[in-house]
């Protein structure tokens, strides 16, 4: 049987998941912080699509906000 290598070499999936989950802190501040990519945090963290904000809807000529980020429905 060959070598087992380690899953998480560094130790960083646990403390990635503690800031995202626990403090709450953005992909972005958590690669800065840990010297990774936002790639690999998003991954860690299941986010497969960075979050966006509201947008622009053309309907029948009308001009009104779309707000699709996931979680906005039930603050309304």
């Amino acid at each position: 049987m060959g070598e087992v290598k380690p899953v998480d070499p560094f130790g960083n999936v646990a403390e990635v998941r503690r800031l995202g989950l626990v403090e709450g802190l953005s992909v972005r501040r958590i690669a800065r912080h840990l010297d990774m990519s936002r790639w690999a945090v998003r991954k860690i963290l299941g986010r497969h699509d960075a979050p966006r904000g509201p947008r622009l809807d053309l309907d029948e000529g009308n001009i009104h906000m779309v707000d699709d980020t996931p979680g906005r429905d039930e603050a309304r």
